[in-house]
């Protein structure tokens, strides 16, 4: 029964090395008691040849043969769990060592494209495009680092499928994403750089390429949709097992995908500005189309999630996004401020122009994640059976009214729904 119970984290070096601690140690006490049990054995021996009863003596011989087995078998046991836990953990380490290699490798990767982000318009663009091949060219001779990483992940999943693996599948997963997300994000930079971005019909062709994944992803997110409003699949645990690991897949990709998503924002917008007008409308309506539609998959995704998993971490997450957004409004607002009055010479003209075409580029490039924060919280409040008509011109003590009736058996519960209503509010009044 203590064998069965002692299952371990595989990944966690602390957890194994503490569980083969315990191994160590029974298999100690059992050395310390052997020489009780040879006396008990000796003792059961000499009863046996003194008894003078055929039923005796067969009832000691069957006792002493059934203790002795037994012993045997559990000290053979403990020294079998504790020789797994010896492989298990010199297995675990090689992958903390590989982990923790390519942890760093990706961070220096990740930290030189922020810190030398992308510009098509700029004059050096060769010298851009050089630097981000020779990043590229990096990657693909690491393609073996995450092959090796992701083997030895599988390895340890199936070889001790009966022990936790949730620490290692969780490890393998961020690995995976992270690794996605950067051969997509150099991907967009190589393509953007060299059909350099300033070309209508290729920005409108990536964008179209964008707009049918999402089509596709849509399509996966709707069968979801509709599979978990059935009745029976809450009721069934490993069903929504299941779908929630169908859900995360989707998700990853979703998530990988972001970067791509932003920078098409960021580029379109601009874009459209050194465009003639018709151009500029196609170009807009397809990217208020993809717009839509993310907003549409993170709508979908809260659903989904919100069927299959505890609610309190993804809309705590919704609180802290809707308070940045707010502290980021609230900022440009002042930025604004600061300008006034309007007027001057030339130069005070130009430069007011200037900082004002600046910010629509930042308004326009905020707009979907603003418009999915707001979507998100109605949303939310509409689950929970709260009133998420918005008006621009609500009352902040209207914010703060909380009757009897509103209060719940949990409180908590009660607390985050009344701080995501009075956010939302604030900020629809001050995009709006």
């Amino acid at each position: 029964r203590m064998l069965k119970s002692q299952r371990v984290t595989v990944g966690d070096i602390k957890d194994i090395e503490s569980m083969k601690q315990k191994e160590m140690t029974v298999l100690q006490d059992m050395a310390t008691k052997r020489v009780q049990l040879e006396d008990v054995l000796s003792t059961a021996d000499d009863l046996q040849k003194n008894s003078t009863s055929d039923s005796d003596q067969k009832m000691i011989k069957e006792r002493v043969e059934k203790l002795r087995e037994h012993w045997e078998q559990a000290y053979a046991k403990v020294n079998q769990r504790k020789n797994q836990l010896d492989d298990m953990l010199l297995e675990c380490r090689q992958f903390d060592d590989m982990y923790t290699e390519f942890e760093h490798w990706i961070g220096q990767v990740e930290e030189e494209l922020d810190s030398g982000k992308i510009d098509p318009k700029a004059q050096d663009i060769d010298v851009q495009i050089s630097k981000q091949k020779q990043i590229q060219t990096e990657v693909d001779d690491k393609q073996k680092m995450i092959d090796n990483l992701k083997k030895m992940a599988s390895k340890l999943i199936d070889e001790y499928s009966h022990e936790d693996t949730c620490q290692i599948k969780l490890q393998l997963e961020k690995a995976m994403n992270r690794w996605s997300s950067l051969l997509h994000r150099l991907a967009y930079n190589i393509k953007v750089l060299q059909t350099n971005r300033n070309s209508l019909q290729q920005v409108e062709n990536t964008l179209d390429g964008y707009i049918n994944w999402m089509k596709g992803l849509e399509n996966s997110f709707d069968r979801l949709v509709s599979e978990t409003k059935k009745p029976e699949v809450r009721e069934n645990e490993e069903l929504c097992k299941e779908y929630l690991e169908q859900f995360k897949d989707l998700q990853a990709e979703v998530d990988a995908n972001k970067g791509t998503y932003d920078s098409l924002n960021t580029a379109g917008n601009q874009l459209t500005r050194t465009m003639v007008a018709a151009d500029a409308q196609r170009l807009q309506r397809r990217l208020e189309e993809m717009n839509q539609r993310w907003i549409n998959l993170m709508t979908k995704s809260m659903e989904i999630r919100g069927r299959l998993e505890s609610n309190a971490e993804q809309w705590l997450h919704l609180v802290n996004t809707l308070q940045e957004l707010i502290s980021w409004l609230m900022t440009k607002q002042q930025e604004l401020h600061k300008q006034r009055p309007i007027g001057g010479d030339t130069s005070i003209l130009e430069q007011q122009n200037s900082e004002n075409k600046r910010l629509r580029v930042q308004l326009d490039t905020k707009r979907p994640i603003i418009e999915q924060s707001l979507e998100a919280g109605r949303f939310y409040l509409k689950e929970e059976g709260e009133d998420s008509r918005l008006s621009t011109s609500s009352n902040d003590s209207n914010e703060h009214d909380e009757s009897a009736a509103d209060l719940s058996r949990d409180k908590e519960a009660q607390h985050l729904i009344k701080k995501i209503r009075r956010q939302v509010r604030l900020l629809n009044r001050k995009w709006t």
